[in-house]
């Protein structure tokens, strides 16, 4: 029989980790997850690597994952570079278990690791880069779509300074072409990510570990839901908080292959760990 499995699994705790590089978090990250599948390094044959923001804000392109990852003994692994915005690590996931499948490799390791924000590089910067996210050639026409979600006039103007990210805009007016569809309110948004919030207490590796209640999302909106507020914008915390820098869980993924004799019962290999 043949099988697919996760069988080691780390990862760092997110946040705002200035200090750290792309390389020191995937090594820690990498090492840890090599650890608890009770792998060594020469024996993962392949590897997946994700990182999206690296070659625009240090200018460390083509090589990523070979960089980030030659000092720990995986040099000798075909390491591959995957950039798929925020489904990066899923794609190379879903590649390293394809290879697997297909009889290319026994070992697989798929990492990712991320930094959004560095000391010496301005906000303002680091927010327009997330406009590659989009199709930069049509961005005038999501721009316009965006208004026309949240309602506004045509010729309105979108926020350009800096403040934050593309993305923002758009969360911002899907959810307000949500709440004149559905009557959504914004009690109702704001319980959402209290309850979001509740989760993020028992997850010790989540940025933000407290407790939010929907008063505190949107501190001058009623229990009825009516917004006291006059200008009506959305607060950061109900739309996003910025992750600064963060590592992707890397997954050890093995493919087990076993000859049954005539009269044996299917043996099915354990799932060490599942992400």
């Amino acid at each position: 029989m043949t099988g697919t499995h996760i069988i080691g699994v780390s990862m760092l705790k997110t946040g705002r980790l200035l200090e750290r590089s792309v390389r020191g978090m995937a090594e820690e990250s990498c090492c840890a997850a090599l650890s608890e599948a009770g792998v060594a390094p020469f024996e993962v044959q392949a590897v997946w690597f994700s990182n999206t923001r690296q070659a625009l804000m240090e200018g460390q392109n083509s090589i990523r994952g070979q960089v980030a990852l030659r000092e720990i003994g995986l040099a000798g692994a075909a390491i591959n570079n995957v950039e798929n915005a925020c489904a990066s690590s899923s794609s190379g996931l879903w590649n390293a278990v394809n290879a697997i499948r297909a009889g290319a490799c026994d070992v697989a390791l798929v990492a990712g690791s991320e930094k959004m924000i560095y000391p010496d590089v301005d906000k303002k910067t680091v927010f327009r880069t997330f406009l590659g996210g989009t199709d930069i050639q049509r961005i005038d026409e999501a721009r316009l779509l965006f208004r026309r979600l949240s309602g506004e006039d045509d010729e309105a103007s979108s926020s350009d300074a800096g403040t934050h990210t593309f993305f923002m805009d758009m969360y911002a007016a899907l959810a307000s072409q949500h709440m004149r569809r559905f009557g959504t309110t914004r009690r109702q948004i704001a319980a959402a990510a209290a309850k979001n919030h509740g989760h993020s207490v028992f997850n010790p590796l989540s940025q933000y570990t407290h407790a939010m209640s929907a008063d505190e999302v949107f501190p001058n909106t009623s229990r009825s839901g009516e917004s006291q507020e006059v200008d009506g914008d959305f607060t950061g915390v109900a739309i996003s908080g910025p992750v600064e820098a963060d590592c992707k869980a890397p997954l050890v993924v093995r493919g087990f292959f076993r000859v049954e004799a005539e009269g044996d019962e299917p043996m099915h290999p354990q799932l060490v760990l599942v992400a």
